[in-house]
């Protein structure tokens, strides 16, 4: 009898559906909680997880490569990440770039846990605000 051997396609990803169950309510009334809340669905909570996942990466590939150094207009995308976030931290070291890569995954972390994301400090705050880059 020969066993199938399965190969492993790397950690698994969150069941997102069951983490954030989207609430229906059909009662009708004018202030129904549910029928008129704001509520992160299922596929909401994947992309921003799969974008936190990346951000962090970014951040910590920007660390490795370029440490303290101060983010400049003319590095011509030399950066991943922090040459997006507001030009008054392009002077910050390489321990505040930690703390917001750390951010990142904090806040991917706390999805898989089925937390919403509400920042918690001022890099969370920065992370989450990020516009979309082209």
């Amino acid at each position: 009898m020969s066993a199938v051997r399965r190969e492993s396609t790397g950690p698994s990803r969150p069941d997102f559906a069951a983490l954030f169950t989207v609430r229906e309510c059909d009662c009708g009334r004018e202030n129904c909680e549910i029928c008129e809340g704001w509520q992160l669905t299922p596929r909401t909570a994947d992309m921003l997880h799969t974008a936190l996942k990346i951000m962090a990466d970014q951040a910590f590939d920007d660390i490795e490569e370029h440490g303290s150094e101060p983010v400049e207009r003319e590095d011509g995308g030399d950066w991943l990440f922090f040459d997006s976030l507001p030009r008054i931290t392009w002077n910050q070291d390489s321990g505040w770039r930690r703390q917001v890569a750390r951010a990142c995954d904090d806040l991917a972390g706390g999805l898989i846990r089925g937390d919403c994301p509400v920042p918690r400090n001022n890099a969370e705050e920065i992370v989450l605000h990020l516009p979309e880059r082209p």
